[in-house]
């Protein structure tokens, strides 16, 4: 430790006497005073020196723990321009107020998710995504989790940009919970940028898929063409079709109330002609043995009773996800424009406008419209 004393100097042509004040007695910044007398200097050194000391006296009474993590926290801040005393006001005012871990939060949110009458498979796969997470990081306090925290963890999953955006919705909404309780003052999770996809477009089914879809539920009965139907042409999402009832289909709607809608927002979907030629084949809503018989549309029949599937009984090419509300929306977007489109799927036009524009023609989009019962054979 260097000591302190005055230097004789001349300013303006004068002489005088500096004493260069360290930053450690000084806020972290060092400075300089001048004297006109070398007693005054003198005595001025000799107060820093006391000061000095007291410092660091009471310093070494701490914990060597204590002094290491003092340490350690100012090198930390030594290239940023905040004091220690800074940051530990603005932890102490941004601290959690409770202290919980990570599987105590999860497990706290789940039993209120479920109280709140959350739909039983909207909570199971926040339960996937939450206690995955709570695998790594249970032990963890919830004021420790960063947004470095959560992004590590979504890249050890390996999977694609779409997969791991659900998976980054689901964190949010548990530490989004977390700030409504009062554990946290901000989600870390809204750090987090969205995975970014190259083609983000829907993957649909070409008119000809559409019609052998047709074909193949009307083997397996008029029910499983009628659910089929109200999908493919009347764009329900697949659980409001498996939800749906017979008294919710009127002559002129099908009435999806909020309790079968995604995020509960009723909507009335129009019968236009294309659907009213299907549902006139008739068939009753909900269908029986439904996953099942769906299977076996989509991959084909059980050879002898085994696990194994004859694929040429089934439809032969890959089915994309949502395939058939996402080709409703791909081929009604040409023909009804946004906003009616919009009404009857039940999104904004935003998001039409980012996926399904430009994915069909109008020339594919009438040929879909004009599927019938008498001539899906031929197409």
């Amino acid at each position: 430790m260097r000591t302190i004393k005055p230097h004789k100097a001349v300013l303006r042509g004068k002489v005088r006497w500096r004493v260069i004040i360290p930053a450690a007695i000084n806020n972290g910044k060092p400075a300089q005073r001048w004297f006109r007398t070398a007693e005054s200097a003198r005595d001025f050194a000799a107060t820093l020196s006391q000061q000095r000391t007291g410092l660091v006296a009471q310093f070494l009474t701490y914990p060597q723990e204590t002094q290491a993590h003092a340490i350690s926290a100012m090198a930390k801040l030594a290239d940023r321009p905040y004091e220690l005393d800074e940051a530990v006001n603005f932890w102490l005012v941004h601290r959690p107020k409770v202290e919980m871990t990570v599987t105590e939060l999860v497990a706290e949110a789940l039993t209120a998710k479920e109280a709140s009458g959350l739909r039983p498979r909207s909570l199971a796969a926040l339960r996937y995504n939450w206690e995955s997470f709570a695998k790594i990081h249970g032990g963890m306090l919830v004021g420790a989790v960063t947004a470095g925290t959560v992004s590590e963890w979504l890249a050890g999953k390996g999977l694609a940009p779409a997969s791991l955006t659900g998976k980054l919705i689901d964190i949010r909404t548990l530490f989004s919970y977390a700030v409504k309780r009062g554990y946290l003052a901000k989600n870390p999770a809204l750090g987090v940028d969205k995975a970014r996809r190259d083609d983000n477009r829907p993957g649909i089914l070409t008119v000809s898929q559409c019609a052998k879809v047709l074909r193949r539920a009307r083997e397996s009965g008029p029910d499983m063409l009628r659910w089929v139907a109200v999908q493919l042409f009347g764009g329900l999402r697949p659980e409001e079709a498996r939800r749906i009832r017979e008294e919710n289909i009127t002559a002129m709607h099908i009435d999806i109330f909020s309790g079968m809608a995604k995020g509960r927002r009723r909507r009335l979907v129009t019968i236009n002609p294309t659907l009213k030629a299907w549902l006139d084949l008739g068939g009753q809503l909900p269908v029986l043995n439904l996953t099942r018989r769906w299977a076996t549309i989509r991959l084909g029949k059980l050879v002898n009773q085994t696990k194994k599937r004859d694929a040429a009984t089934g439809l032969g090419f890959d089915w994309p996800h949502d395939g058939m509300r996402h080709s409703f929306v791909s081929y009604a977007f040409p023909i009804w424009g946004a906003t009616q489109t919009a009404i009857e799927a039940g999104h904004s036009e935003g998001v039409l406008f980012q996926h399904y524009r430009e994915v069909v023609t109008k020339e594919q989009a009438e040929e879909f419209w004009a599927l019938r019962p008498h001539n899906v054979e031929s197409i």
